[in-house]
């Protein structure tokens, strides 16, 4: 049985979590489990899936086309991001070492809880993507 999107839920107002920022197109709120001491998560209002947008090597392959449908939003969430919490790193988890499957990005700042939190949310490992390298990737994707 798949389990229910955690992030649709607090879009639906499903659940008590302290919403940040909201607009048509993002929603920013606390991490529930913060890996550092500032800690927010931005997704999508729409239920993107985190392979479909990071799995851009697959979908090329398949497709040849790519918009700048992704590269929007992740400026999008990039810009709110920035603005909720200015000098943080922004970070994406590349599947499989996501959690949770709705499209969505870290926003992080300040000590981290432990060694292993921080290496899990450090770009430039296979598992973690940084803004600036997402939309490179985004950009070479839509030139070819």
């Amino acid at each position: 049985m798949k389990r229910p999107c955690p992030f649709c839920a607090i879009l639906k107002g499903k659940t008590n979590r302290k919403i940040l920022y909201k607009d048509e197109r993002l929603i920013a709120f606390p991490a529930r489990y913060p890996r550092s001491s500032e800690h927010i998560i931005v997704t999508p209002t729409e239920h993107i899936l985190q392979t479909e947008v990071l799995s851009l090597d697959a979908q090329w392959a398949k497709t040849k086309t790519f918009t700048s449908k992704y590269q929007n939003q992740i400026l999008h969430m990039a810009k709110i991001g920035g603005e909720l919490l200015p000098e943080g790193s922004f970070v994406f988890h590349v599947p499989p070492f996501n959690s949770i499957e709705h499209f969505h990005m870290h926003c992080m700042k300040g000590k981290f809880s432990n060694f292993y939190r921080q290496l899990a949310h450090t770009p430039g490992y296979p598992w973690c993507l940084d803004v600036d390298t997402l939309i490179r990737k985004c950009n070479i994707h839509k030139s070819e």
